[in-house]
């Protein structure tokens, strides 16, 4: 997607552009199917595999054979089309869908991810200890959508900050660019920052939407800094909730700070870190979102 930004801004190149987003993982299992059983695992299941490979290959031809073969008229391959999670299928002339725009959900105190910023500025805090890392829920990045990992237990670690938000009134449709804007310090050398978005059920249940990760040098008291969660397509239902999470490892899926100035690969000596994020006031984090009002 940071491709797709970055050719859709230039004149020359943008002309050629086409955007295909299915609500899939690398390994094409699909988010309606979650939770996977037995019946639509292609990679157990060949009746599951016939039914996959179609999904998977018809959208590349159908695109060759506008544009290689000439077997079919070019103005039939829509400009975007894109996958809306808990929804459906649909097309539009440009990504994000025409009517996106950008909305805030602000961090504040006890926890919470408000609709408006705190007025009076406020800190939450935790320590990034290189001998006890926060646990990755995801095993294999690239079947996520088979594995569905429930965040619950990671999201009630010290070391895991958690900011909700209030019920769903009506569903919200999340369409384009999502990311993190926070003011982050520590006493450490560097802060390693694993930010979560996460759909949490009304009974607890609680699932990735999207996740990021960004590296922020000598943070001291306080430093902004912007964390892309990327791109998503998805319906979040009434009554459900956000959440955004923040610590400072999510091992073994990325390597861990060892909290010195030492090599992550190669440290032997490592110490505590004590970190915080700054919310509110002048230090106002938050989180930007891309939505639509209604599809």
């Amino acid at each position: 997607m940071l491709d797709y930004e970055r050719l859709m801004a230039d004149p020359a190149t943008a002309p050629y552009q086409y955007l295909h987003a299915g609500s899939t993982d690398h390994e094409n299992y699909r988010f309606e199917d979650v939770p996977v059983g037995p019946s639509d695992d292609h990679a157990t299941d060949d009746a599951a595999l016939e039914r996959m490979l179609p999904r998977y290959l018809e959208p590349a031809l159908d695109f060759f054979d506008a544009f290689i073969t000439g077997a079919a008229d070019p103005a039939s391959v829509p400009r975007v089309r894109w996958h809306l999670g808990n929804d459906g299928w649909h097309e539009s002339p440009s990504w994000p869908p025409p009517g996106a725009r950008e909305t805030l959900l602000h961090l504040a105190a006890d926890e919470e991810l408000a609709a408006k910023p705190a007025a009076e500025p406020g800190e939450a805090a935790w320590v990034h200890d290189p001998a006890d890392l926060v646990p990755s829920t995801i095993v294999d990045p690239f079947s996520f959508l088979h594995e569905y990992p429930d965040e619950g237990e990671v999201a009630a670690r010290d070391d895991v900050l958690v900011f909700t938000g209030e019920p769903l009134p009506v569903p919200l449709t999340l369409a384009g660019r999502v990311s993190a804007h926070l003011w982050v310090g520590s006493d450490g050398p560097a802060v390693c920052l694993h930010v979560k978005l996460v759909d949490v059920a009304p009974d607890g249940g609680s699932h990735i939407l999207l996740y990021g990760q960004e590296r922020l040098e000598r943070p001291g008291d306080s430093t902004p800094v912007e964390i892309s969660l990327g791109h998503t397509a998805h319906r979040v239902p009434a009554g459900h909730r956000l959440r955004l999470q923040i610590a400072s490892s999510d091992y073994p899926l990325f390597v861990p700070h060892p909290g010195t100035t030492e090599s992550p690969w190669f440290a032997v000596e490592p110490a505590l870190n004590h970190q915080r994020v700054r919310f509110g006031g002048e230090t106002p984090s938050h989180l930007s979102l891309t939505v639509l009002p209604s599809v």
